[in-house]
């Protein structure tokens, strides 16, 4: 019991260290749209919290708030933004510098825009969109898209302009 009872006490204190210390835990956004969902179920607050417990028992909160404190508000962390937080019409830009060279990224939901600010190609843009139905990347070109990335699952498969395919497991 005595050993329960240590046990309870580092992890409460380290989970209080872990807070304070950082300052920023970020917004939960993926636990708190599967809230929004578990809410517009159904208009009956029954339903609905039936619903809630349902999720509960089959553990679906536990993996999207694990997902959040591992890897979702870390990334909000390091950016500054929550992937899973950027809605129809919000767009996120970040500048990046590579090689003396500086590009904008200017992200939305679904597309990527790439633009050199200065260096050898300044002006030039490349944009990406994503197609949700084939969970597809599309490169825009003058004479059409071409495919560029495609998910199945937890691989990620780059396409290359000669054809070959790098799969990449993106599991966490």
């Amino acid at each position: 019991m005595k050993r329960f009872k240590k046990l309870i006490l580092m992890v409460t204190l380290a989970s209080f260290l872990m807070m304070s210390m950082f300052g920023c835990y970020g917004s939960f956004t993926f636990t708190k749209k599967l809230y929004e969902f578990n809410g517009s179920v159904s208009g009956n607050k029954f339903v609905n919290n039936l619903v809630f417990w349902l999720l509960g028992m089959a553990q679906v909160y536990s993996f999207t708030a694990v997902a959040d404190v591992a890897v979702l508000n870390l990334i909000e962390f390091w950016t500054g933004s929550n992937p899973m937080a950027m809605a129809d019409g919000v767009e996120n830009i970040q500048y990046v510098t590579i090689d003396g060279s500086e590009f904008k990224l200017l992200m939305s939901n679904d597309t990527l825009s790439i633009e050199t600010m200065s260096g050898a190609n300044k002006g030039a843009i490349v944009e990406l969109n994503y197609d949700a139905a084939s969970q597809s990347w599309y490169l825009q070109q003058q004479n059409g898209s071409v495919k560029v990335a495609t998910m199945h699952g937890d691989k990620l498969d780059l396409i290359y302009p000669s054809g070959n395919i790098l799969s990449v497991d993106v599991s966490y």
